[in-house]
């Protein structure tokens, strides 16, 4: 195959990936978790006897699909790899399944669990819009594919409904970067877009931010905690910072937020140049 025609190809499927997200709602995902453990209790067992505790074909690919969505909402364990793998309840499942007294709040912090979920939650303060703002958040800074948007807009509301996020109050809070939005603003009829301020109110010209966030940077630099890389682009430098220590998870919602960045910042710059070669 043509080098180009494959690697055009290669680009669109990417393009028209989604981030990984749960394809039930958490309610579905305790049923399944709640028949295995009625059935087994917390020992582990062959994944293909799961996928049958469930209720599919064992070793079918729609087994997979809802052992990767229970497992998202932190109700399983799977050990080992391929048709190896061991399926074990969690204690966070078993709890929620008897009742425990901290239920409501287990079960808030399962449908917090997907990564994807977290990053909606977050980045909204838990002030969730209405699904015409949410899809266009979704399709345009997340990359999600709009033909899965919807079924997965239903399932989120479904889960968050189900637990009672919305009374949780420890994360409401957004994601800003220098105070501002994760995502950039869309540019404006007069073709600017970005940070807004007082400055270009009064006088109708672009403020010179330079200053401003050289001193942002500083203090950034001197806060405990934080490390900075400096990277040296073709176009010129950048500097992110970073807590000193990450886990595999910041790493994973990192990504979900830099992919949406990069989505943002191509709709409204234009698609970045190809380095001619």
């Amino acid at each position: 195959m043509n080098q180009e025609v494959e690697k055009s190809q290669k680009k669109r499927r990417i393009k028209q990936r989604s981030p990984n997200y749960p394809s039930i709602d958490l309610e579905k995902a305790l049923e399944y978790a709640k028949l295995q453990y009625d059935s087994d209790g917390m020992q582990g067992i062959p994944v293909n006897i799961a996928h049958g505790r469930w209720g599919f074909k064992p070793g079918g690919s729609h087994g997979d699909l809802m052992l990767a969505a229970i497992k998202a909402f932190g109700l399983v364990e799977v050990e080992g790899s391929g048709s190896k793998r061991q399926v074990r309840i969690t204690e966070l499942a078993r709890k929620i399944i008897l009742d425990h007294e901290d239920k409501q709040s287990l079960l808030q912090d399962a449908a917090l669990m997907p990564k994807i979920h977290k990053v909606i939650w977050e980045h909204y303060g838990g002030d969730i819009p209405r699904d015409d703002v949410l899809r266009h958040f979704l399709i345009f800074d997340l990359n999600f594919n709009d033909k899965a948007v919807d079924g997965f807009i239903s399932q989120f509301r479904d889960t968050i409904s189900f637990a009672n996020v919305e009374s949780l109050s420890i994360l409401n809070k957004k994601r800003s970067i220098f105070g501002q939005p994760v995502f950039p603003k869309p540019k404006n009829e007069e073709g600017t877009g970005g940070l807004e301020s007082e400055d270009r109110v009064k006088s109708g010209k672009e403020p010179n931010f330079g200053s401003e966030i050289e001193k942002k940077m500083q203090e950034l630099k001197e806060k405990p905690g934080l490390s900075d890389v400096k990277f040296n682009l073709p176009s010129g430098k950048a500097t992110l910072f970073h807590p000193e220590t990450m886990t595999a998870e910041d790493f994973e919602v990192f990504d979900i937020y830099w992919q949406g960045f990069k989505k943002s910042y191509q709709l409204s710059k234009g698609k970045p140049k190809e380095n001619e070669e």
